[in-house]
């Protein structure tokens, strides 16, 4: 007969979603400044949620969808400035 062991680590999904929010704010370039105003976090919260402390299910809505706008916010930027119409539909308009 054998035995199987098991273990559960309870801040697994704690650290996983500080992986992911760190890495997901550095990638569009935004403060633990920025992401507090966003999120209505204070910036120490932020900051513990970073480094794996525990987080309500509130605290991660709330980041994930101040993250998400400043991503779309991002995303909505580079669009603008790679589309080469932009001005020329402008013109096109006043003439």
């Amino acid at each position: 007969m054998s035995t199987i062991l098991i273990t559960v680590d309870a801040n697994e999904c704690d650290r996983l979603f500080a992986a992911t929010v760190q890495a997901t704010r550095k990638s569009v370039g935004a403060s633990v400044s920025v992401l507090a105003k966003a999120s209505g976090i204070a910036r120490l919260g932020i900051e513990a949620i970073e480094c794996g402390r525990p987080t309500t299910p509130m605290q991660r809505r709330d980041i994930s969808v101040a993250l998400g706008r400043l991503v779309n916010k991002r995303s909505d930027r580079g669009r603008q400035e790679q589309d080469p119409y932009r001005d020329r539909t402008h013109e096109s308009s006043l003439t």
